[in-house]
């Protein structure tokens, strides 16, 4: 009888004590989620991460070591296009080219340094025809109307008495003093008056043209004469070679020596190269030869 009584009363306490416990989920504060971790930072614009908690059934209880874990959504932001940089460029300094200026020094012909007489048969010296001869004839007609006549072919030798072969005969078989007018290498430029008799005006024309070819141009002595290929000037009693060194520094016709050659006292004498004669000097290159072909 004792026994059931305390079985009874153990019963009792058992009921009470459950239905104590089956009232304390309703009752009692649940313990709160875990601290959510630290905020990933994204961009400014980018909103806050939420937090997903799972449900805990109101009769089960809730042990530490068993607590469910919060799960966290974590929106990953839109990637963010980076701009590129702009490729550095080299600037290469631009350094100017300095280029020397070297003096120009004006092209004149060499001296004609042919023989002023021709030797041989007939049919080999005598040449009525060389075109630059011709060629320099007009121009000098052009260029100085005042003068009356120019000539310039004659087969015959050199007359100058004393010198063998220089009798002035016309057309031998054979000379050793051929003129140059035999071979068309000389050119004379009648300016006025007879034979040893020139005249004023004859005399100064003369002289303009003589100067003219002895002249300075371009800082060179003799600069027309040597690129029209004339390697000797007669005139009214002087004479100027371009093969002497000393005549090379004669620029005018009052300036050349004297050489007591006679007859060339009414018109100057022209003694040309066989390339001025034959047109192959520089000035037949010129503007001034063009008008005259």
């Amino acid at each position: 009888m004792r026994r059931r009584l305390i079985l009874l009363i153990v019963g009792l306490f058992i009921l009470v004590t459950a239905g104590a416990l089956a009232a304390c989920p309703a009752n009692a504060q649940t313990p709160g989620p875990a601290q959510a971790p630290a905020e990933v930072p994204t961009s400014a614009s980018a909103p806050a991460p939420t937090v997903a908690q799972t449900a805990v059934p109101p009769d089960t209880a809730v042990q530490p070591d068993t607590a469910v874990q919060p799960q966290v959504a974590v929106q990953v932001p839109a990637p963010v296009e980076v701009p590129t940089p702009p490729q550095s460029q080299t600037v290469v300094p631009v350094v100017p080219v300095v280029v020397p200026v070297v003096p120009v020094v004006p092209f004149a012909d060499a001296y004609g340094g042919d023989l002023n007489r021709e030797i041989g048969w007939r049919d080999e010296v005598c040449r009525s025809y060389r075109p630059g001869r011709v060629r320099l004839m007009r121009f000098f007609k052009y260029a100085w109307p005042a003068i009356e006549e120019t000539s310039g072919y004659a087969c015959r030798e050199i007359n100058q008495p004393g010198v063998e072969d220089c009798e002035g005969e016309w057309e031998p078989d054979y000379s050793t003093c051929w003129s140059t007018h035999a071979a068309g290498r000389a050119i004379d430029l009648m300016v006025g008056g007879g034979l040893n008799d020139p005249t004023p005006e004859g005399v100064a024309l003369g002289d303009e043209i003589v100067s003219y070819l002895l002249g300075i141009e371009n800082g060179v002595p003799n600069y027309r004469a040597r690129i029209m290929g004339i390697q000797q000037i007669l005139w009214n009693g002087r004479c100027w070679s371009g093969q002497r060194d000393d005549d090379r520094l004669v620029t005018s016709a009052a300036a050349m020596r004297g050489c007591g050659i006679a007859n060339h006292d009414n018109h100057p004498h022209l003694t040309l190269s066989n390339a001025g004669a034959d047109g192959l000097t520089s000035w037949f290159s010129s503007a001034d030869a063009a008008l005259f072909p």
